[in-house]
C-alpha cells in the first residue's frame, strides 16, 4: 500500500514538473499511461530525453544565427562535455537510494536537466539576438 501511495505521488509530481517544464505531451502521455509500471515509466523518460537531445542538436546545428549568436553559439557547444559530465554526476546520486525508485528518480534527474539545458541554450542565443 505504500508503494502505490509513493508511486501515486512521483506520478502526480511528474506531471506537475512536467506541465512547468514544457515536456512533450507525448511524454506525459507516455507517462500517463505507463500504469507505474517501471519499465515502462523508464521509456517514457528515456524517449523523452532523446525527444530533447535532438532539439539540443538540431539548436546546435542551425544555420539561422548570425553576427554575435554564431559566436554564443560557439562557446556553448564548448561546454557541451562539461553539461555532460556535470548531468551525469548529479544525478547518478540517487543510485544510492537503491531499487526502482532510485532508477526513476534518476531518469526524472536527467530529462529534468536536459530540458534546463536546451532551455537555457534557447534563452542564450535569444539574448545574443537582441
Amino acid at each position: 500500500m505504500k508503494n502505490i501511495i509513493l508511486l501515486a505521488l512521483f506520478l502526480c509530481a511528474i506531471k506537475v514538473h512536467a506541465e512547468e517544464l514544457n515536456y512533450s505531451a507525448t511524454y506525459q502521455k507516455c507517462i500517463a499511461s505507463a500504469n507505474g509500471e517501471h519499465p515502462s515509466m523508464m521509456n517514457c523518460l528515456d524517449q523523452e530525453r532523446d525527444r530533447i537531445d535532438t532539439k539540443i542538436q538540431a539548436t546546435l546545428s542551425s544555420s539561422k544565427y548570425n553576427g554575435f549568436q554564431l559566436e554564443v553559439l560557439k562557446e556553448i557547444k564548448k561546454t557541451n562535455n562539461l553539461w555532460a559530465q556535470y548531468i551525469e554526476h548529479s544525478c547518478s546520486i540517487y543510485i544510492h537510494l537503491g531499487g526502482q525508485r532510485a532508477e526513476l528518480l534518476q531518469g526524472s534527474c536527467v530529462v529534468d536537466a536536459t530540458m534546463q539545458r536546451l532551455k537555457y541554450i534557447q534563452d542564450l542565443l535569444a539574448a545574443a539576438s537582441i
